[in-house]
């Protein structure tokens, strides 16, 4: 098993952070091979840090203020991997769902995940490109992604999704993956006329 490096956990560490209402301390490496999440301030209605310990198999100490992780895998690119879903993500079930569809390397991430996740509830009616636009690059903000994470979410170069931004016309299977990485999910809807 390759151990993984202080960057890599650093890296996580700030990952997390990002995703969690508590407050993380420290995350440290134990010695046998797992590591230790330090919590300073734990908040108790925090739907992150219960999604992440679903996906870090541990337990909790008798404060629920350490998380003890056994990290079980060979795989030394399970951690950086775990680590771009937190940032891709920000452990948001919306976010979650629409890089599960779109990436299938995060599927068994999702998977871990279970019953935790919501099921998707109906939109709003969008009825032409420039509204679609408007409200995809506002969920962008919103989620404080980076048009480069949302084009590599996607399966696309980050120059088609500017140019989608400032404007430019896409095909329709460029469009679907746009949504799908910011969480949308499309569907046709026929007016009643022939």
């Amino acid at each position: 098993m390759t151990p993984m490096t202080t960057t890599e956990l650093d890296e996580f560490a700030n990952a997390l952070q990002l995703c969690i209402k508590s407050r993380v301390k420290k995350i440290v490496r134990n010695p046998s091979g797992g590591f230790v999440i330090r919590i300073d301030q734990r908040v108790t209605d925090d739907a992150g840090l219960r999604l992440a310990t679903r996906l870090l198999p541990g337990h909790w100490n008798a404060g629920q203020t350490v998380y003890e992780v056994t990290w079980p895998s060979a795989d030394p690119a399970l951690l950086p991997l775990l680590t771009q879903f937190l940032l891709l993500t920000r452990l948001q079930p919306r976010n979650i769902l629409a890089l599960a569809n779109q990436t299938p390397r995060y599927r068994a991430l999702v998977e871990q995940l279970g019953d935790e996740l919501p099921a998707a509830s109906p939109g709003k009616i969008i009825a032409d490109l420039a509204a679609a636009r408007h409200a995809i690059f506002t969920q962008i903000e919103a989620q404080q992604f980076t048009l480069r994470a949302v084009a590599e979410a996607g399966g696309i170069t980050q120059v088609t999704l500017s140019k989608f931004k400032a404007g430019g016309d896409i095909m329709l299977s460029t469009f679907l993956k746009i949504a799908a990485a910011v969480g949308y999910h499309v569907t046709l809807k026929r007016d009643g006329k022939k």
